[in-house]
């Protein structure tokens, strides 16, 4: 069985497309993604590996809690998958801590949101609050 360990799930894949293009038309890569992670080592690969692929890391770093993962099951024979996630420390992200210190004040031309966000409805009441008054765009799951 070949092991592979990669840094994912669907926001994060799409900062990483999004800094990838950006790259292409010579832009900067001004990529972002905002979650939580815990303070682990499997943490400390996500922010890593985003990072190295033009994605700045945003959000708080939970120490006592583990960083959410996703194991991917795929088939050789048929290409079928299935999935186990586990949230880990992106289940505790809340209103409280948006906007991230990094882009508080602006400087945001789109929000993509990942659909486990919509269980906070203070939190998406804020990253609203935050499209609004940047004139940002957004996409949501």
């Amino acid at each position: 069985m070949d092991v592979k360990r990669c840094a994912g799930g669907s926001a994060s894949n799409m900062a990483k497309a999004l800094a990838q293009l950006r790259r292409m038309d010579n832009e900067p890569e001004e990529s972002g993604f905002f979650g939580a992670r815990g303070l682990d080592d499997l943490g400390r690969y996500f922010g890593e590996a985003m990072e190295s692929k033009g994605v700045r890391t945003m959000g708080p770093v939970r120490e006592g809690h583990t960083t959410g993962t996703c194991l991917c099951l795929v088939s050789r024979e048929t290409g079928q998958r299935t999935m186990r996630t586990c949230n880990g420390a992106s289940a505790t992200v809340s209103a409280s801590d948006w906007p991230p210190k990094e882009i508080d004040g602006g400087g945001v031309g789109h929000v993509h949101v990942e659909g486990y966000l919509f269980r906070d409805p203070g939190m998406m009441e804020k990253i609203f609050e935050t499209m609004k008054s940047a004139g940002a765009g957004g996409s949501f799951p």
